[in-house]
């Protein structure tokens, strides 16, 4: 993040993160009733005579994972990517890149298009229909969250590709590659190149 975004962002964004760390954890824990859709599988306390778990220690490892997403959430809340009710704030995010300054336009737009593609991603999946024991809004911030970092890896990559373009060919097949921009050619080549040897790397 530092080498793409430059040292303004990356001291800029770790400030904003340490006091919402700080402001959360000086607030006190307030667990919250979460029930799931479904009722989930319950392992029972012994095998073989032992007891690998009792009530007590099922309730401590509930209330551990329960206050870390708690924390997670309260960060976020305070850094302001997500709302009261786990809703992505896509614009908000969008503002705070184009507030950084001293950023070029080429990754300006790959950045703005990453969140809007990925918020897009996010919010069409089927959360209300999963088995599984977690709310809707964390489940669908954790899959815009992964997304989205991808998608600045992805900005970053074809920055650095801009900046070194005059080392690479980008003459295309045919006319089937006009459509690309010769950022996109190089990039394709460069991530074709490292699959290929990857994949070699198998045999």
């Amino acid at each position: 993040m530092r080498n793409c975004f430059g040292d303004r962002a990356y001291v800029r964004y770790m400030s904003k993160l340490r006091a919402a760390e700080e402001a959360c954890s000086a607030k006190p824990y307030e667990p919250t009733a979460f029930q799931p859709k479904y009722q989930p599988y319950r392992p029972g306390y012994y095998h073989n005579g032992f007891q690998y778990f009792n009530r007590e220690k099922v309730h401590d490892l509930s209330m551990k994972m329960r206050m870390s997403v708690a924390n997670g959430t309260c960060v976020l809340l305070e850094m302001g990517y997500i709302d009261e009710s786990y809703n992505i704030q896509t614009q908000y995010m969008i503002d705070e890149i184009k507030d950084v300054g001293r950023i070029d336009k080429e990754l300006l737009l790959d950045l703005v298009n990453g969140i809007k593609d990925c918020s897009a991603f996010a919010s069409c999946m089927p959360y209300d229909n999963m088995q599984y024991p977690m709310t809707a809004g964390t489940m669908r911030y954790l899959n815009f969250n992964v997304c989205r970092e991808n998608a600045n890896l992805f900005a970053c990559m074809k920055k650095d590709v801009r900046s070194r373009r005059y080392e690479f060919e980008a003459i295309g097949p045919g006319a089937s590659s006009d459509r690309l921009t010769d950022d996109d050619k190089i990039f394709s080549l460069l991530w074709a190149e490292a699959t290929a040897t990857k994949s070699f790397k198998k045999f």
